[in-house]
């Protein structure tokens, strides 16, 4: 993995009573030859109780070379009032929830 940025984002529900957030991943990865069996990459939301409570998994390319890919993780009930602004949303939920990728 050359970089990875994460993206915190979130939706009210569609019957405005809540909000459902989670983390999307923007990265960049290098093959430094030829693999016949795609490598996958998998992300795990965890909270800070290190509970897993979403996890994507995606192929990654198999010939040589350098990629720009991006995971769109699920999205989750989060605990805030839906009166609750944008900028303090983010910032609650980047407190309270991480990422963790493996490749295998």
């Amino acid at each position: 993995m050359i970089s990875i940025e994460p993206k915190y984002d979130f939706i009210t529900t569609m019957d405005k009573s809540g909000l459902l957030g989670g983390i999307n991943l923007d990265f960049v990865y290098t093959l430094t030859q030829d693999v016949q069996r795609p490598p996958v990459i998998v992300m795990e939301m965890l909270n800070k109780d290190r509970t897993v409570l979403a996890t994507e998994t995606k192929l990654l390319r198999t010939k040589a070379g350098t990629y720009q890919d991006f995971i769109i993780g699920d999205k989750i009930r989060l605990p805030y009032n839906v009166a609750t602004d944008r900028e303090k949303v983010i910032k609650r939920l980047t407190d309270d929830y991480y990422y963790r990728i493996t490749v295998k």
